[in-house]
C-alpha cells in the first residue's frame, strides 16, 4: 500500500484478545488518492476494558514526512461479518474514535468522507516502534476441510452402494425362497 495516513480518522475493533489479554485492533484508513483509501489493520494494543486503549501514543512515528506518507506490505483480505451490535462514536484518548464489534468496511465507510476499497490490509510485521501495536499473525493458509468431506460423501457412497447390494440380495432370496415353498 502507497499512500497517506489518515491518523485523525483512525478506528478501532473492540474486543479483541492477544494471549488471553483483552484489547483492542486499531485500524488507519490510508489514503491511496484523494478520493479513495484503504483499511490498514496497523495491530493489537492492550485495554483492560476491551475498548478504551492508547491509541493515539501508538500512531506511527510521522515526524520525518509530515505528510504522513507511507509505503508498507501486508495481506488483503475480506471484510469480517456484521455482529449484532452496531458501530460506536467513542472518546478515546482525547478523539471521538469509530469503535466496530467486527471489522465490516461497510460499517467504516459511514463515518468517512471517502470511498473504501472493499478489502483491508492486515499490515506486516514493522518491526518494534516504541508503543506500536502489536502486530496481529497472519492467517495460516490451508486446503480447509476438503480431505474430511471427500472422506464423508465416499462413505455415504460406499453406504449407499453396499446397503442396495444388500437389499436386492436379501429381496432376492425372499423371492426364491417363496417360490420353492409353493
Amino acid at each position: 500500500v502507497r499512500g497517506t495516513w489518515d491518523l485523525d480518522r483512525e478506528l478501532v475493533v473492540r474486543g479483541r484478545s492477544n494471549r488471553g489479554a483483552p484489547g483492542v485492533n486499531v485500524v488507519t484508513p490510508v489514503l491511496i488518492a484523494p478520493d479513495r483509501a484503504v483499511l490498514v489493520l496497523r495491530g493489537w494494543l492492550p485495554a483492560a476494558d476491551g475498548v478504551s486503549a492508547d491509541v493515539a501514543g501508538a500512531r506511527p512515528d510521522v515526524s520525518a514526512d509530515p505528510a504522513h506518507y507511507v509505503d508498507l506490505d501486508g495481506v488483503a483480505l475480506p471484510g469480517e461479518r456484521a455482529l449484532s451490535i452496531p458501530p460506536r462514536t467513542r472518546s478515546i484518548g482525547g478523539l471521538d474514535r469509530l469503535v466496530l464489534g467486527t471489522l465490516v468496511i461497510e460499517q467504516a465507510s459511514e463515518s468517512l468522507p471517502y470511498e473504501l476499497l472493499p478489502f483491508y490490509v492486515l499490515a506486516a510485521d514493522r518491526g518494534s516502534e516504541a508503543g506500536a501495536p502489536v502486530p496481529v499473525p497472519l492467517p495460516e493458509p490451508s486446503d480447509g476441510p476438503h480431505l474430511f468431506y471427500a472422506i464423508q460423501w465416499f462413505s455415504f457412497a460406499t453406504i449407499a452402494l453396499v446397503g442396495a447390494a444388500v437389499y436386492y440380495w436379501t429381496r432376492r432370496r425372499t423371492v426364491q425362497q417363496a417360490r420353492s415353498a409353493s
